[in-house]
């Protein structure tokens, strides 16, 4: 975190569009097809360059590289980790995200978004988690400090998946208890958040489990005991980054769905405020959310 600059410093969530010419690249990879990995890795690292100096032009501060080499912020971590060899689908993610039974137009529409998201393959837990993308992590970091060379910012972050929205994406067949699942993906992730601290780079933390999958929970109580156990895991993760290194991402989500059971800020921020990390970056561009900086003020 960079403190006492004497302005507001600008930054994102994370995510930013890929190069048309290389998403096109991304998606035949996700979908198994033949790649050429010597090409892939050229492409990433032209995206990773185009979009740092895109940022650094629009005057944003705080920079990253997009998640250029990632499907998708959450799902990416299938191929970073054994035990994700079970088959899932957006339709069966969807229900923890939103309730559609009341709404059956929009239940319509959805069906047909989410059936153009099948080119991103969802995963489920099957066997024993443990971390093996050591080169692919290093590979990023590598890349995007490559790409700032030069490049004049106030900060350099890079996100990676929270335990508790992992087990959102990829939900648990093998553990004996969602506390054990998450238990294990705190220990298996705390490798690549070591990685990014010991880079010098800011970690993000992307934790929209803890908040965009409330109207899912059933009850509000039932939401704050999940929050609980996936803050819990997040700082086992974190045991040995300090605070200050490390922010925390926390929306609702971004796409178009229905608002009226989304959970209130005010409602959640006594366990938000558990999470270790320093820096806490809330959704609050959107009309049904955008009260919630006062809450926090």
């Amino acid at each position: 975190m960079q403190p006492g600059t004497g302005r507001i410093l600008t930054t994102h969530s994370g995510s930013l569009p890929r190069p048309s010419r290389f998403l096109s690249l991304v998606l035949a990879r996700e979908a198994g097809e033949p790649v050429n990995e010597a090409q892939f890795t050229d492409e990433v690292r032209a995206a990773v360059r185009e979009t740092v100096r895109l940022q650094a032009d629009a005057g944003v501060d705080v920079i990253n590289d997009g998640e250029m080499s990632k499907p998708s912020y959450a799902t990416y971590v299938k191929d970073r980790l054994t035990g994700f060899g079970g088959e899932g689908s957006i339709e069966e993610v969807a229900p923890s995200v939103m309730g559609l039974a009341e709404f059956p137009d929009f239940a319509e529409m959805m069906a047909q978004t989410m059936a153009s998201a099948a080119t991103i393959r969802f995963t489920t837990c099957d066997g024993p988690v443990s971390y093996v993308g050591q080169a692919a992590v290093q590979s990023d970091i590598d890349t995007l400090w490559t790409a700032t060379e030069g490049v004049r910012s106030a900060g350099v972050f890079m996100s990676a998946a929270s335990p508790g929205v992992i087990a959102v994406f990829s939900p648990n067949r093998y553990y004996a208890s969602q506390e054990e699942y998450l238990g294990a993906l705190a220990e298996a992730m705390r490798e690549e958040y070591e990685a990014i601290h010991r880079a010098g780079l800011v970690l993000q933390l992307d934790c929209p489990d803890l908040a965009m999958t409330a109207p899912g929970a059933g009850s509000l109580e039932n939401f704050r005991r999940q929050m609980e156990l996936n803050i819990e895991a997040l700082n086992h993760a974190l045991a040995n980054i300090p605070a200050e290194a490390t922010r925390i991402h926390i929306c609702w989500g971004n796409g178009e769905m229905r608002r009226t059971t989304d959970v209130e800020l005010k409602d959640i921020i006594d366990i938000v405020l558990k999470a270790k990390p320093a820096g806490l970056m809330l959704m609050a561009s959107n009309g049904r959310h955008a009260h919630e900086w006062k809450v926090t003020t």
